[in-house]
Formats: structure tokens, sequence, C-alpha cells
């Protein structure tokens, strides 16, 4: 009982000090030289994800949308728009003209207490 109540204590201690946003960026290397655009210069590939804990639709702890890696408390920042707007900025960051082909999902698991998650995915090109 005691192991079980130190493993749930320090799930949540990583968690609040993670962060609840993430950016991940597949450069070009990466991409075996593969082409993403039919017309500019290939950048990069980005997937941006948003998740948070509520606790009967009031958001507790979810990600921050204004950089990556970081947490919001009390504010319901797990959403399309927001998502967008993270991966859109961190686009612009690595030197992307445009985002093409972008891709979302959004769901929740749980009943009370539940987790709702975000993802988007896109190509950046110049």
């Amino acid at each position: 009982m005691k192991k079980s109540i130190v493993l749930v204590l320090a799930t949540i201690v990583i968690t609040l000090i993670s962060g609840c946003s993430t950016v991940q960026i597949t450069e070009l290397e990466q991409l075996n030289g593969q082409p993403i655009a039919l017309q500019g210069q290939s950048v990069a590939h980005l997937n941006a994800e948003n998740w948070g804990l509520y606790f009967c639709g009031i958001p507790l702890i979810t990600g921050g949308v204004e950089e990556a890696d970081t947490t919001a408390w009390f504010s319901d920042t797990v959403n399309v728009p927001n998502v967008v707007n993270l991966a859109t900025k961190t686009a612009r960051k690595i030197g992307g003209r445009k985002t093409l082909d972008m891709t979302s999902e959004w769901h929740d698991v749980g009943f009370i207490l539940y987790v709702k998650k975000c993802q988007v995915s896109a190509n950046v090109v110049r």
C-alpha cells in the first residue's frame, strides 16, 4: 500500500514539474531526403500536443500555450485553436513561412476525473 501511494505521488510531482504541452520537431536530416511540400523549401515536420487533468469539467492542470513544456493552472487551454497557435509559433521560430497539411486530433478519457488531450501535426516550409 505504501509503495502504491509513493508511486502515485511521484507520478503527480513529475507531471507537475514537466509541463503538459510539448512540441516535437523532425528535422530535414531525419526525413531521409523526402520532400514534405510540392513547392517551397522543406524545413521540418512538427507535432504539437497539449493535455490536461480535469475534474467534473473544471481544468486543474493543463499545458501552457505560450510556449512548449509549460504548465497552466485552472485554465482550459486544451483545445485545437490553442495548439494550432503553439504549432505555428514554433514553425515561425524554426524559419518556416508556411505550415501545410495541418491535422488535429482531440479527445478526452475518463468521467469525473479525466484527461483531455489535443494534438496538431503540420509540415513546415519556407
